[in-house]
């Protein structure tokens, strides 16, 4: 029965490192890449428009050639405030579905603003005007492409929304199990706190190890210094992410690993010290009399 018992509380032990990890894991994703507000903020932080806003503008040069203008025709046809802007009415339509409109008359104006100039200045003149409009519809079109302005962006939040119910389901069953499990453990050594208590430390001591291994895991089977998706400003962000992931994945063993050692060897004091107290307890009730 004892040994039944023991295995028992190893594999309660192992439940509630796994669900702590569980949790942990949900409450990141949810406050980091399931967030808007996160994401903003990580595209600031890597100078993410403004790259995006140089791209647009390289972009754009490859045209000059084929129209037969000079590059000054490009200037100030678009700022970083709008690609800005419109980054995050994208990101807003995918996380919350606000449906926002990306403007492009205004660079169409700009551009066309800028041609009328050049014209003027070099005096000269186009006979058909089909072609400038061309000429500016497809700079419009590379702005849209640039910043990843897609007809998925619908399909995209459906994804995002799917993956929050995810999470949040996952979440709250992890929770559930963490409390049966502690009602479990506590219920099982009612009478001894101090395994409880060593309990408690080797899931912790577990749940960092798991953390620790997690991130064995990814760095084994992920080049995250060479990662590369849809673009290098995209892929500066996310490998930012994932780095501050795995560093915190770190921080958080190193704690769960410290407490959880701390817990067993108290654990184990207290109850070295029970047996060392009931030892003694059953020595004076059966020492002889001697007058």
């Amino acid at each position: 029965m004892k040994v039944f018992l023991d295995i028992f509380r190893y594999l309660l032990s192992a439940v509630l490192a796994l669900s702590i990890f569980i949790i942990l894991i949900c409450n990141t994703a949810i406050s980091t890449v399931l967030s808007e507000g996160y994401v903003m903020s990580k595209m600031s932080q890597t100078n993410y428009y403004k790259k995006i806003y140089e791209d647009f503008n390289n972009n754009c040069l490859k045209y000059i050639m084929q129209s037969g203008f000079n590059e000054s025709v490009l200037k100030d046809v678009c700022t970083i405030q709008k690609v800005e802007e419109d980054i995050n009415y994208i990101v807003e339509n995918v996380y919350s579905n606000r449906k926002h409109e990306i403007e492009t008359e205004s660079i169409k104006s700009n551009l066309q603003s800028n041609i009328n100039n050049y014209l003027e200045e070099n005096k000269l003149y186009v006979e058909n005007n089909d072609a400038v409009n061309e000429f500016a519809n497809i700079i419009c079109d590379e702005y849209i492409n640039t910043i990843f302005h897609t007809s998925y962006e619908e399909k995209a939040h459906e994804y995002v929304l799917k993956c929050k119910n995810i999470v949040k389901e996952l979440n709250k069953y992890a929770k559930y199990i963490l409390i049966f499990s502690i009602i479990i453990i506590f219920l099982i050594d009612i009478k001894f706190p101090s395994r409880n208590i060593s309990i408690a430390g080797m899931s912790l001591l577990l749940c960092g190890l798991i953390l620790v291994y997690s991130k064995y895991v990814v760095m084994k089977n992920i080049d995250i210094n060479h990662i590369f998706i849809l673009n290098q400003p995209f892929s500066d962000m996310l490998r930012l992410i994932v780095n501050e992931f795995l560093e915190d994945f770190i921080s958080k063993a190193k704690i769960f690993n410290i407490v959880g050692i701390i817990l067993i060897i108290f654990g184990n004091i207290m109850q070295y010290e029970n047996n060392k107290k009931k030892t003694n307890k059953k020595t004076q009730l059966y020492l002889p009399y001697i007058k």
